[in-house]
């Protein structure tokens, strides 16, 4: 008796009724064309404009990367940097700079925390300073590796900025070139 009772409630609890006649036309929510808002004013906002909102604080369009043999890849290079290197600091970034004759050139490490911000902006932030550093590179002396740890301060700071500071930095590292 227990037993047919609870497979009865068990086939109740897994069955529905379902309609078998297709939904009437009054039914249907997509509307296409001008019946789509009919109720909707055209005249209260305009347009939200194509493209980006804002330029990205003044980085070129053009794409310029860093080449695998200027960027640091591995973390014996960024660990190497550290411990060895000299260490600075500054109001947007830490630095670590290392000078030695074994290595292959002028490389670049970004690191950027998730304590400084979502993906967007960490993203952004090691944009910026990429771009800083290709812009200043030249003027390095050779061979060094340069480690820049990303302070919360550079959120929202312009390229300029950050530039101005990233030279300062290095050049207090004495790994600028005499002029």
């Amino acid at each position: 008796m227990m037993r047919g009772l609870l497979s009865e409630t068990l086939e109740l609890a897994y069955e529905t009724n379902l309609s078998t006649s297709p939904p009437s036309a009054r039914a249907q929510a997509r509307l296409s064309g001008q019946d789509a808002h009919q109720g909707r004013s055209r005249d209260l906002e305009p347009p939200a404009p194509q493209g980006p909102q804002t330029p990205d604080a003044g980085l070129s369009r053009v794409k310029r990367t860093l080449r695998k043999r200027e960027r640091l890849q591995h973390g014996a290079d960024f660990r190497r940097a550290r411990y060895e290197g000299r260490r600075l600091t500054g109001r947007l970034m830490l630095l670590n700079v290392l000078r030695a004759e074994d290595l292959p050139g002028r490389r670049l490490g970004v690191v950027t925390s998730r304590q400084f911000g979502g993906a967007v902006a960490r993203n952004r932030a090691r944009r910026i300073v990429r771009e800083a550093w290709r812009l200043i590179q030249e003027q390095l002396v050779t061979p060094c590796d340069v480690v820049v740890v990303v302070r919360r301060g550079m959120a929202g700071c312009a390229m300029q900025e950050v530039q101005e500071e990233l030279l300062r930095l290095v050049k207090a590292a004495g790994v600028l070139k005499e002029t």
